[in-house]
């Protein structure tokens, strides 16, 4: 385990319910181009996830994640559907910034809110159908608790 890449990913979800993804750039030298994926990213050197994903979030969307309180949903162990083997450390937390006002990084084509009716209908990165799925039944059971 402690050989898996490690990466640390976001839901933000705003009052409506619904959730930002980004667009990865259309590039065929990287893994799954032009899908739909959480905000967020490896872990680098000695990072803990959550030093992780509070410099993945200022990068992606020119947000400081100390501004918003978050929650550790669950992690996942990825041995198939990515491009590597890796644990991913996802997290949860409410949102209320309108996309214009965020600032997209140098990673992504764009910057989107979705329902979840609309996430069934679009092309996801790697394993995020699932997490997706896990993320919404426990939304739904009323399992995810916001700071």
């Amino acid at each position: 385990m402690d050989s898996f890449r490690k990466i640390a990913l976001i839901f933000l979800e705003n009052e409506e319910g619904k959730l930002l993804f980004l667009l990865r750039d259309n590039n065929p030298h990287i893994p799954f181009p032009n899908t739909w994926d959480l905000i967020g990213g490896h872990l680098e050197g000695s990072e803990t996830p959550e030093e992780a994903l509070r410099r993945e979030v200022r990068e992606e969307i020119g947000e400081e994640l100390l501004d918003y309180s978050f929650s550790f949903f669950r992690s996942y162990e990825v041995l198939q559907g990515d491009a590597y083997p890796n644990i991913k450390f996802v997290y949860c937390a409410k949102f209320s910034k309108p996309i214009p006002e965020l600032k997209l990084g140098n990673e992504g084509q764009r910057l989107e809110l979705f329902s979840y009716e609309d996430l069934k209908n679009i092309s996801l990165a790697n394993v995020m159908d699932k997490i997706v799925e896990d993320y919404m039944k426990a939304r739904k059971a009323g399992l995810i608790s916001f700071l």
